[in-house]
């Protein structure tokens, strides 16, 4: 529904890439935020055991499987949230600046050095399920994102002209 707020997840489903956290971070959402719609993208070995958990919480996530047009599905967004733990370079990040939208990740090095500027950081553990702390961390950074609709327009203008000017499609 267009006229929800959607805070969404691309990735591979394994205990790298947080998918259980965004659970955690999902259900703190839903009880600060009305009309908040969930969508995840990607697939991999956890992604049964993500859709029980969200099953167990009653938690209306939407598991759109894995997609190639990236594009359609960050633009599906109005924050992207990736709480990952592993990152070799990201490659998710400058997609989802390249679109737009803007992120709320961790302060890994690797992060703050993909997105500069483009990005909201919190200072997480590396678990999957993070501890509740650091979920309700991520929880508190997106809130605050939704209540400033400059800011959003402010980091999805710094990551569009950031992919643009440092990443392209090799």
């Amino acid at each position: 529904d267009p006229d929800y707020t959607v805070i969404g997840w691309f990735g591979r489903f394994d205990q790298f890439k947080c998918p259980f956290s965004f659970v955690q971070i999902a259900d703190l959402l839903r009880e600060q935020i009305y009309n908040c719609q969930f969508i995840m993208f990607g697939d991999g070995v956890d992604r049964g055991r993500t859709e029980y958990l969200a099953k167990e919480k009653k938690l209306d996530i939407k598991f759109q499987g894995f997609t190639r047009n990236k594009g359609k599905a960050f633009g599906a967004m109005d924050v992207f949230c990736f709480p990952t733990w592993q990152e070799a370079f990201g490659r998710v990040m400058p997609e989802a600046m390249a679109v737009g939208i803007p992120i709320v990740t961790n302060d890994y090095p690797v992060c703050m050095e993909l997105c500069g500027e483009a990005a909201v950081y919190v200072d997480t553990v590396r678990e999957d399920p993070m501890p509740r702390h650091n979920a309700v961390q991520y929880a508190q950074a997106i809130v605050k994102l939704l209540k400033d609709d400059m800011e959003r327009e402010r980091l999805g203008s710094i990551g569009a002209k950031r992919a643009e000017e440092f990443y392209d499609s090799r």
